[in-house]
């Protein structure tokens, strides 16, 4: 087979297609503030598309369109979840980089977004889980955080984060007191150790 008939049975590829055509159509935006949630979920079922196929063509031109322009949303989305399925290290750095970056633009919606789907992957993504907490907190009010803080206090019974602990001690306080005090308890000890 020659290296032309090879290329066109690649770019024949529809899903090679479909994501050499997002790569093109994200060239045209500016900042990340241009992007909107349902954009963020196309590309979410692209990124599935992706994990499922067996094509290394796709996953190369992502990487290549990644080492031309390392802040692309498309690359580092698609190749941090489908990386993050497999346990690779270097696309979970691509995937929280990513939600970093929503957060510095306040795109909430986002940034929850992004969380779910990695949680749904790994349900203690400690990054994810910091990330969902603040994500809802912002939109929905300080109520709403109570499952990801508890996860995040409960995982950290060991060696405790001052920050969630006190949180969700706070957070408790009326429902739980005996437990509210374990936790603020916790946070003071861990706060103590840090001075």
């Amino acid at each position: 087979m020659t290296n032309q008939t090879a290329e066109s049975d690649v770019r024949s590829n529809p899903l090679y297609s479909k994501v050499v055509a997002q790569i093109n159509e994200e060239k045209l935006i500016k900042d990340l503030t241009s992007y909107q949630l349902n954009r963020i979920k196309q590309m979410e079922e692209l990124a599935d598309e992706v994990s499922s196929s067996a094509d290394e063509s796709v996953r190369k031109v992502l990487a290549e369109n990644l080492q031309e322009n390392p802040r692309s949303v498309l690359s580092r989305l698609i190749l941090g979840l489908d990386g993050l399925k497999a346990g690779n290290t270097d696309a979970e750095d691509l995937i929280v980089d990513l939600m970093k970056d929503f957060q510095k633009t306040a795109r909430w919606p986002i940034v929850e977004a992004i969380a779910e789907r990695i949680l749904k992957d790994n349900a203690e993504h400690r990054a994810a889980l910091h990330s969902m907490v603040e994500a809802v907190e912002r939109l929905r009010g300080k109520k709403e955080v109570r499952p990801y803080l508890e996860k995040l206090a409960s995982m950290d019974e060991q060696n405790p984060d001052p920050d969630v602990a006190r949180r969700y001690g706070m957070l408790i306080l009326e429902d739980d007191a005996d437990r509210a005090g374990h936790y603020l308890k916790q946070a003071a000890e861990s706060y103590a150790r840090l001075r």
